[in-house]
């Protein structure tokens, strides 16, 4: 009895809804008891709803509800203090991914022609990127059909697992930069209607297919349509890894993440002390990164839902295929499990960071992956908490903006995919109504946990943490009280973005009577402005005057247009054939005949004239460049328009006269040449104008080529300047020069018997050289010369030191000091050390030439340049120099001599003394040694201590003073580094 009485309540409500009347009343209840929900739509949803001219059908209460909380959420706007901190200041990403050195060098890949491979396949990236971006607004544009080949030809360079591994980085990398530039309204800084700008862009963007391609609005197209012509196995999978690990990464990273109540950072570590004092935590992200991660979402299930639903889209599925693919997809466990993030987000409150992209990635996924183990139990775990949100909030700790966020994420899924709506009502179907003693029944062990989650926390007072809006209805007693966050609210159309087609699906009426709507809801027909202002100027008189001869003209044009239409439709379809194929062929063989007679000869003839260019200035080389390519442009297009018209002539006539028979008419013969001749002309022109641009003609970049110029150039005159080769005197000869310099190198390091007692055939010889510098020598040969002497004065000071004499040290010093000798050692310094691509910004000093006649640099502060020439005199003291002098007291005292001398003669600086003997104190060197060192150390900083301007290098007295102040300490401590003790 109790069951029929239900069954004839049931029969009797659905008689009451089939009067239009009662369905309206029905509505208009369901609306004011359902309208707190309003209050949690963004402001520009309920700007939409309060311009519905319906909105007047309802009552005051309602009316001024709506209109209280709008007013109050413009407010919110207005208020900077309320926004998540750091919002404001974000940067706008740069259009490219930088290059990371510390990922992307060489040592991260696994030999040097994979790091080739992915540096050309980076550029090969953004060259097809590029090309889209110009060409993808263009209807007839194809992407398959331009960009296919160019993007397997990326891949062709190599799969490695490495090379793959980075690319896939890459592209993620770019797909976040590139779908977060989409410009806004904002961003342009016009005062435009946000809505139809939105919508103007999506269509511009997504050109067919519209349900598909608004899954991937703006640039997101282009990532997906690379990835469906990648056709790489390798590529697919390093970037199902690539997405999932930037995904987790933000998902789990306690930097990003916001304590909605404790209005400062609190990261989610933090969880477990926050519960324990009882106080509430709700942790969310800011706005571009929930963008970030939705995206990331959205092409991992693209990705992995691809190779399944590739031409499955719109095609059904037989029941026992379904059942089959299941059985055997189902042998493979997917590789990660989604119910984990959903249960640990629900665990830590992190709900409003972890749903919205777990909802977009299931949404991506084909009907077969959503009845895999772990999707399906992952719903299960959806519906439950879907289910537990809408009961009894009031008793639950999350805020009305976040239920409100979560249920719409969750209808959505439902929405978008019937296969987890039908789940659901399935579901909903099993439960029994909500008690506590039959809240546990029929779940899982995790439904269960998640009921347990959810219902043990109690509402805490937000009075601290949230605005509250006061509305007062008609009836002075009855107060409604909502919960308004704006944090919340910038997160809304983040993670609701679908509440678009809300707003377009309840706009005002007025626009959809006049066809700017179409039955879908959404825009088809767009009226710009100017051509809204266009009938104002065509009543203007000059309109007036010039429209006649224009509808002439285009009438004329129109009437042509038909006649060749029905002149062809009179011919047969071979005839028809046989013009569309003379004219692609005249077409493609006038192209490569022009390319070859008139594009390639004047690239050459410009290629010769740059290769002319000999100087190094900047401005003056990227002038000619500039004058040099454009007259080549012009003369290419000037032989081009006159000659290309006769190539054409010429091959249509041969082409006719060859494949038509005899009898043909002169009269037709004719009309099929002029024919020919125009379409094949309307290509020829069309290809002129795609390739041949002023702006890249026979050059890509017209400021990298006169770098590299320049840079030719300079490299071009230091060489020659450093290997010229010129005598003008025979005596003495250059040859005699050195075979003699290499026969003393050889006496005074094995045959000392042979010299002389007072060394004068040394000095008699070491006079000789300046004299064979009258002749123009390479640099080679100064630097030969100067450092074979250095290595005879050592061989004296170890064999022979009563030989080195101050005479013989004087000649040394003379050629050193020659004019000569110290310009073609400074040369070699400056143009070893001067990088005119590379300046020193930082440096306060410029770098000038040393006064000394040293290619060192001028103070021992100044980095060494590890790729500059070595010093002639570097090999003056080393390690195994003084090994070599053991502890003997006189070969230091004429080494000390020596430097000494050198000093005062400014051969070298007490700065290049400094820097020659720090070296040798990484050894460890027996205490007679260390000191004798400290002697030669202190009696060179006694005897150059009074001498006025030596080796300063123009840095003024004190940088003397400082460098022999080192030196003495240098002196203490080699003497007493003996008795230190380290611990």
């Amino acid at each position: 009895v109790k069951l029929s009485t239900e069954e004839e309540q049931q029969t009797i409500g659905m008689q009451l809804l089939d009067n239009v009347t009662n369905c309206l009343y029905f509505a208009l209840c369901v609306l004011r008891r359902q309208r707190h929900l309003f209050a949690h739509l963004d402001i520009k949803s309920l700007g939409v709803v309060l311009h519905n001219e319906r909105i007047h059908c309802l009552d005051m209460d309602l009316k001024s509800y709506l209109e209280t909380i709008y007013q109050y959420k413009q407010s919110l706007l207005l208020d900077k203090s309320h926004t998540i901190e750091g919002t404001a200041t974000i940067q706008r990403s740069f259009k490219n991914v930088y290059y990371q050195e510390d990922k992307d060098s060489r040592q991260h890949f696994t030999s040097n022609n994979e790091f080739g491979a992915f540096k050309t396949q980076r550029d090969l990236f953004y060259k097809v990127l590029k090309v889209w971006e110009i060409q993808h607004l263009n209807r007839n544009w194809n992407f398959s059909q331009e960009l296919a080949m160019k993007i397997r030809d990326i891949f062709k360079q190599s799969e490695n697992p490495i090379n793959m591994a980075h690319f896939a980085k890459l592209f993620v990398a770019q797909l976040l930069i590139s779908a977060s530039d989409a410009a806004s309204p904002e961003d342009i800084g016009l005062d435009i209607d946000a809505e139809k700008f939105s919508k103007l862009a999506q269509r511009l963007v997504a050109p067919s297919n519209f349900s598909v391609d608004y899954e991937f609005p703006r640039n997101q197209a282009f990532f997906r349509d690379f990835i469906t012509e990648a056709r790489s196995i390798p590529f697919i999978e390093q970037l199902k890894m690539a997405l999932y690990s930037h995904l987790i990464t933000l998902n789990n990273s306690t930097f990003e993440q916001t304590n909605l109540y404790m209005g400062d950072n609190r990261d989610a570590d933090e969880l477990v002390a926050v519960n324990e004092k009882g106080e509430n935590s709700e942790f969310i992200v800011r706005p571009e990164t929930l963008a970030s991660m939705i995206i990331l979402a959205k092409f991992l299930g693209f990705v992995t839902a691809y190779p399944y639903s590739q031409y499955l889209r719109n095609a059904p599925i037989a029941g026992s295929i379904e059942k089959k693919q299941l059985l055997l997809r189902s042998l493979f466990q997917p590789h990660f499990s989604i119910s984990q993030h959903l249960l640990e987000a629900i665990r830590n409150n992190k709900m409003l960071i972890t749903l919205p992209w777990l909802v977009q990635y299931l949404a991506m996924l084909d009907n077969i992956t959503l009845q895999l183990p772990d999707v399906t139990e992952t719903t299960q775990l959806l519906f439950t908490l879907y289910t537990q949100i809408g009961y009894n909030s009031s008793s639950m700790v999350l805020t009305p903006t976040t239920i409100f966020i979560l249920r719409c994420c969750l209808g959505w899924l439902l929405d978008k995919k019937p296969i987890i709506a039908e789940k659901y009502f399935i579901y909903r179907a099993t439960q029994k109504p909500m008690s506590k003693d039959n809240n546990h029944e029929c779940q899982t062990e995790q439904q269960t946990l998640i009921v347990d989650l959810i219902m043990a926390r109690q509402k805490e007072d937000y009075a601290g943490s949230s605005n509250n809006v006061v509305v007062m209805s008609n009836n002075k007693n009855l107060h409604h009280e909502k919960a308004l966050n704006p944090i919340l609210e910038s997160l809304l159309t983040v993670a609701c973005p679908f509440l678009a087609e809300f707003r377009v699906a309840i706009m005002p009426s007025k626009y959809a009577t006049k066809k700017y709507v179409s039955r879908t809801g959404r825009y088809r027909h767009i009226t710009t402005r100017i051509a809204e202002s266009q009938p104002s100027a065509a009543n203007s008189p000059a309109h007036r005057a010039h429209k006649p001869n224009s509808n002439a003209l285009n009438s004329q044009k129109m009437q042509q247009n038909k006649i060749i239409d029905a002149f062809l439709q009179s011919q047969n379809a071979s005839m028809r054939r046989l013009i569309e194929f003379i004219s692609d062929r005249v077409y493609k063989s006038a192209v490569k005949d022009g390319q070859h007679k008139f594009i390639l000869p004047a690239k050459s003839n410009a290629d010769k004239l740059v290769n002319e260019i000999k100087t190094s200035n900047v401005d003056e080389v990227f002038k000619n460049l500039t004058n040099i390519y454009e007259n080549a442009y012009e003369v290419a297009c000037s032989q081009w328009e006159l000659n290309i018209p006769k190539l054409v002539d010429e091959r249509i006539t041969m082409a006719l006269s060859a494949l038509l028979p005899t009898e043909t008419t002169p009269i037709v013969q004719t009309i099929y040449s002029q024919l020919i001749r125009q379409n094949a002309m309307k290509r020829i022109q069309q290809w002129f104008n795609d390739n041949l641009q002023l702006s890249s003609f026979y050059c890509g970049n017209l400021s990298e080529i006169t770098q590299k110029i320049c840079k030719a150039n300079r490299k071009e005159h230091q060489s020659s300047s450093t290997s010229v080769l010129e005598i003008v005197q025979f005596t003495p000869s250059v040859s005699d020069i050195l075979d003699e310099l290499q026969y003393f190198q050889h006496l005074t390091s094995l045959r000392t018997e042979l010299l002389r007692a007072d060394a004068s055939d040394i000095v008699s010889f070491l006079q000789r050289i300046p004299s064979a510098f009258v002749n123009t020598l390479p640099t080679t040969f100064y630097r030969l010369i100067g450092a074979g002497i250095v290595q005879i004065l050592q061989h004296l000071i170890k064999h022979k030191p009563t030989l080195l004499t101050a005479d013989l040290m004087e000649s040394a010093c003379s050629v050193w000091l020659n004019q000569k000798f110290k310009a073609a050692i400074n040369t070699v310094a400056a143009g070893r050390s001067m990088k005119p691509d590379n300046v020193n910004k930082n440096s306060n000093k410029e770098e000038t030439v040393p006064k000394d006649g040293s290619d060192e640099e001028s103070s021992s502060s100044t980095s060494v340049d590890i790729h500059k020439t070595p010093s002639i005199y570097d090999g003056l003291i080393t390690v195994a120099f003084i090994e070599s002098l053991g502890g003997d007291n006189n070969r230091f005292e004429k080494l000390k001599e020596l430097l000494v001398f050198m000093i005062k003669k400014q051969v070298i600086s007490i700065d290049k003394v400094n820097v020659l003997f720090v070296p040798i104190f990484k050894e460890n060197w027996p205490v007679n040694v260390l000191n004798e060192i400290s002697k030669t150390l202190q009696g060179i900083a006694d005897e150059t201590a009074m001498c006025s301007d030596i080796g300063d290098n123009s840095e003024g007295s004190d940088d003397g003073a400082k460098s022999h102040l080192f030196m003495e300490v240098l002196a203490d401590f080699s003497r007493d580094v003996d008795n230190l003790s380290f611990y």
